[in-house]
């Protein structure tokens, strides 16, 4: 990594350079200096141009989101090329020739400022040597002298903890809406084993309780109000009711997390004093870093409510907890939304790592799965899948426990259903998201015969692929791929099993490799418990969760931290109105009901003594009621019964 200090005297910049660990200036020559002259109305001149520069940008993609034609496109005026033109331009007047040469020539990756307070507001990612921003060639972080220290040192960890905190104002829906989206992304495509995430919203979070909170954590994600005052120890984060979290409060609580990541605004009333300091971030990430443990990036103007800071933050998320930098991982986050989004939006160009860029947050062997521990865990099927597979899992889990009283055929026979119920309850996933499309009429379901939909899932799962329309489960599309052969390879051998053509000296083999397969499914798809399976009993918000096995059954709100108002909390009893009765799985983000009504029915009861009983039926959708009822009748004379219908 390039290190370059740079020192202010009056209007003269001195630098050194610390090149591979080597404080030798190895660039000076004879009448060579590592100097130049600055005057500060330049510096003003250069950073009110690219605040005019982003206002226009703002602007004009609040127009639907960026995603529209701008007046400016009609006149060619291009963004992109204007930051070039004055980033060059200072450039050539900031740094000397001697450096400029020599980062021209560079093979290094990673690039590190360490500067005086007076150069603070300057983003030097956005200086240009007229070919390419200093973004594109390095990976950039940048400290201030006197504010923090100069090198971050921590080992990257394999466990993380994170927080997000979204709107505790309670007035800010683009912050809810990122606290929603972002925490489930995170946590559908992240292992909770690798990645533990907490989310406090609104009105709820009280100063002690967020305290509280960011002790422990790694990672604190913050999208909401900021109160900036040019005493540092005095910026914060404001809660509900104007109160505010300082820095101080922040630096006092013990909390030392490795990165800070703030989608934030200025409140209305620091917005002027904000103004009229061009340093205001740096003085505000400057506030959270007294440590100098923690890195911190964020935004240095204001950024209209549109989806690109939240794709631009997914981006950010996904490469760093792939193990790369911090500076690498921003850097694929800016190179995706200049490609990706309009050339009015300045996305790409409004955040900056305050930190090293070479801070490695999670360890890049952290996601590659270990063999000694790889198995599936019982107790989070019993609590947290789906109670049809939670259900037959647990019968073979006792089968096990007791395997001196049960042959392996046995074994087989209950690894089978629950293979049968964990297909059939996707194949009831898939399909009613397939009907919530509108296509075409409700596909058929068979239940006497689960391996017979394997067809149909996947001609539905090729449509929904084709039309590139987002499922409501992302993951499962990819897992029902990826398992594909594995999972006709299962069903092949159910039917050598029940009609006897596997040898008795090879059934233990038979019975190892079902388990090791379908076992290996399970765990894939253990981001259905970031959803909900409810039985509607009323409308209303708080439904009979059927997760797991029925100890864990339980009236719950269904409502994320940041959906507790009134209004969301009507709409959630209008739209549960005409579900009452019936099952369904719930998305929270998208506030979302996929009505299972159609291919399953789960009768529930309360007894005398207060404990729920279930009559559990798989439907066969799309045949004659009489023959819908031959087939929950006939289930008992069957080679392979399924779970028992009525469990206590």
């Amino acid at each position: 990594m390039i290190t370059i200090i740079i020192d202010r005297v009056g209007n003269t910049n001195i630098f050194n350079i610390i090149h591979d660990q080597s404080s030798e200036n190895l660039l000076l020559r004879d009448n060579q200096s590592l100097s130049s002259i600055t005057d500060d109305d330049l510096i003003d001149e250069f950073l009110t141009e690219l605040h005019n520069i982003a206002a226009v940008s703002r602007t004009f993609t609040r127009i639907k989101g960026g995603e529209v034609e701008t007046p400016y496109s009609s006149v060619n005026f291009d963004i992109s090329k204007r930051i070039h033109q004055i980033g060059e331009a200072f450039y050539r007047q900031f740094f000397p020739k001697v450096l400029i040469d020599f980062l021209k020539n560079s093979n290094n990756e990673y690039l590190y400022f360490h500067v005086d307070y007076k150069l603070a507001s300057i983003p030097l990612e956005l200086l240009s040597d007229g070919y390419k921003f200093l973004w594109e060639k390095f990976f950039i972080g940048k400290s201030v002298k006197g504010q923090q220290n100069s090198t971050i040192d921590f080992e990257a960890k394999e466990y993380l903890q994170m927080l997000i905190i979204a709107d505790p104002t309670e007035d800010l829906d683009w912050a809810r809406k990122e606290g929603e989206y972002l925490y489930d992304h995170l946590s559908t495509n992240f292992p909770e084993k690798k990645l533990q995430i907490e989310m406090l919203s609104g009105r709820r979070i009280t100063k002690l309780s967020l305290l509280n909170a960011i002790v422990g954590k790694d990672l604190i994600h913050y999208s909401g109000h900021l109160h900036y005052t040019d005493d540092l120890q005095e910026n914060g984060w404001i809660l509900y009711n104007n109160k505010i979290v300082h820095a101080r409060e922040v630096q006092l609580s013990g909390a030392k997390p490795i990165l800070i990541f703030s989608n934030s605004c200025i409140s209305g009333s620091d917005r002027e004093q904000m103004e009229s300091g061009q340093s205001w971030y740096e003085n505000f990430a400057s506030s959270f870093l007294k440590s100098g443990k923690t890195n911190y990036i964020g935004t240095i103007w204001e950024l209209p409510d549109t989806k690109q800071t939240l794709n631009f933050t997914q981006q950010f998320y996904n490469f760093l907890f792939d193990g790369e930098s911090v500076g690498y991982a921003l850097f694929k986050a800016r190179d995706f939304s200049r490609r990706n989004f309009s050339d009015m939006d300045l996305t790409w160009a409004s955040y900056l790592l305050m930190g090293s860029p070479l801070s490695q947050i999670f360890r890049p062997d952290a996601r590659t799965p270990d063999l000694s521990q790889n198995v599936l865990n019982y107790d989070l099927v019993a609590e947290k899948y789906p109670y049809p597979i939670a259900l037959a899992y647990d019968k073979f889990i006792n089968l096990v426990l007791n395997k001196e009283k049960h042959s392996h055929s046995e074994r087989i026979e209950a690894l089978f259903r629950v293979l049968d119920n964990t297909i059939l309850f996707l194949t009831a996933l898939i399909f009613a998201n397939y009907n919530n499309l509108n296509l075409s009429d409700p596909i058929e379901l068979n239940a006497e015969d689960p391996g017979e939909n394997l067809a149909n899932i996947y001609k539905v799962l090729k449509i929904v692929k084709t039309l590139k329309t987002e499922t409501v489960i992302p993951n499962l599309l990819e897992t029902m791929y990826v398992h594909k052969d594995d999972i006709y390879k299962l069903y092949d051998w159910k039917t050598m099993f029940l009609n006897n053509l596997i040898n008795e000296d090879n059934i233990e083999g038979y019975s190892i490799s079902l388990q090791y397969l379908l076992e290996r499914f399970l765990m894939e798809l253990e981001y259905l418990k970031n959803y909900g399976f409810y039985r509607i009993m009323d409308p209303g918000y708080i439904h009979l969760s059927i997760y797991g096995l029925p100890r864990y059954h339980k009236m719950r709100e269904i409502t994320l931290p940041t959906q507790a108002s009134a209004e969301i909390r009507e709409e959630l009893t209008v739209r549960t109105a005409p579900l009452t009765g019936k099952s369904v799985f719930y998305i929270p983000v998208k506030r979302l009901f996929l009505d299972l009504s159609l291919y399953f029915d789960l009768g529930v009861t309360l007894s005398e003594s207060g404990d729920y009983q279930y009559a559990m039926h798989f439907l066969s959708y799309g045949q004659t009621t009489e023959k819908k009822s031959k087939v929950l009748n006939s289930q008992k004379s069957r080679s392979l019964p399924p779970v028992d219908p009525i469990h206590n």
